[in-house]
């Protein structure tokens, strides 16, 4: 497809793709494999396998909403569907979800920076310059972002698979057993926190009025679930096969733990995880931009100000982003609490709302 330069809010196919798969690939990357190691051990595997199934699920309830939404905002949409109060109160809530959202971004998107590049920094000073970073990056609007994610997406992830093929040797496939030992509940339950992250597919919804066809939209999300699924998929076997279940497990990012130990064939790169920082630098800030723009969208609708990148409300949204993200560094405990939200609370709420709105029944009740 071609490459859309006039500034008139529209992106092609291929950059919604390329969009989607980095808000699925940031966080979800880091966490699932300890996540799932803990869970469901070596069967972890089928757990991504249950979870990318539901995915592409959610997906179909999504092309459903898309296609009566039109070229409505969702702002609006939600509104004319569901009525004025009952339509800004569940707006209220998609804007709440993409703030705690934010902050948990922002707060593992600094965490990894001080961990493993900046060690004797301050958690503040990085986060406070990271935020800078996602204002300045408002202003482009949804075509800014999605032509430098376009350019910048292979420069991103042909590093990746480098790091994951010179990991192979590393791999020990006794690791790999037993399976089929882990209970189904255990397995399903993996799949559950899996699809926490897949879920973030539901920000199509987002670009509906922004690709000229609504087929190529759902096309993109159907194959951004799949990408990243596959990618989960690899690097959770990759990890598995090097560390073991039980020390995956208590990893708190494995994957970079991993590109620390890594030795690229030649030897002409000694360390790789600072060059594999760039990989989650620019999918995380992706995430993270990409959830000021939404829910400034969102409150631009409910204040009647239109604006193309959410204008001033994004702020708001990163600002908020900001004190939760210095919040979570002091209390792992209200992390924690997060992570409990987001699996029973946030993730049911975004699946309920677009099924509601796509079941027959909803729909005449509307």
């Amino acid at each position: 497809e071609k490459i859309m330069f006039s500034d008139n809010n529209r992106i092609s196919g291929r950059q919604a793709f390329r969009i989607l798969t980095y808000d699925l690939l940031g966080a979800g990357s880091l966490l699932v494999p300890g996540i799932l190691a803990n869970r469901a051990g070596c069967d972890g595997i089928f757990s991504i396998g249950l979870a990318v199934v539901f995915a592409l699920f959610y997906v179909k309830v999504l092309s459903g909403v898309l296609a009566d939404k039109k070229q409505d905002t969702f702002g609006t949409y939600l509104e004319r569907r569901l009525g004025k109060v009952a339509g800004k109160t569940v707006s209220i809530l998609y804007v709440v979800y993409f703030i705690l959202l934010a902050g948990y971004v922002a707060y593992h998107f600094t965490n990894i920076i001080l961990k493993y590049l900046l060690r004797e920094e301050s958690f503040l000073l990085i986060l406070f310059i990271l935020v800078l970073l996602a204002v300045y990056g408002l202003s482009g609007g949804l075509e800014g972002r999605a032509r430098a994610y376009e350019i910048l997406f292979w420069f991103v992830m042909a590093p990746l698979f480098l790091m994951l093929l010179s990991a192979l040797d590393e791999i020990s496939v006794d690791y790999w057993t037993p399976v089929v030992t882990a209970a189904p509940l255990s397995v399903l339950g993996g799949a559950w926190e899996v699809f926490c992250w897949l879920s973030l597919v539901f920000l199509l919804l987002f670009l509906g009025g922004s690709v000229k066809k609504q087929q190529i939209l759902v096309r993109a999300g159907r194959w951004a679930v799949l990408f990243a699924g596959i990618l989960y998929a690899v690097l959770y076997l990759i990890l598995l096969g090097i560390f073991g279940k039980n020390t995956l497990s208590v990893m708190e990012y494995p994957a970079v733990t991993m590109m620390s130990t890594i030795k690229i064939t030649g030897g002409f790169l000694k360390r790789t995880d600072a060059f594999m920082l760039a990989i989650w630098f620019f999918t995380l800030f992706a995430l993270l931009g990409g959830t000021a723009f939404y829910g400034g969208n969102l409150l631009s609708d409910l204040f009647g100000k239109k604006s193309a990148w959410g204008g001033k409300y994004g702020f708001f949204i990163l600002v908020a982003a900001f004190a939760l993200a210095e919040v979570f560094y002091h209390s792992k405990t209200l992390c924690t609490y997060f992570e409990i939200c987001f699996q029973t609370v946030m993730t049911p709420f975004i699946i309920l709302v677009p099924v509601l709105l796509w079941m027959p029944g909803g729909r005449r009740r509307a």
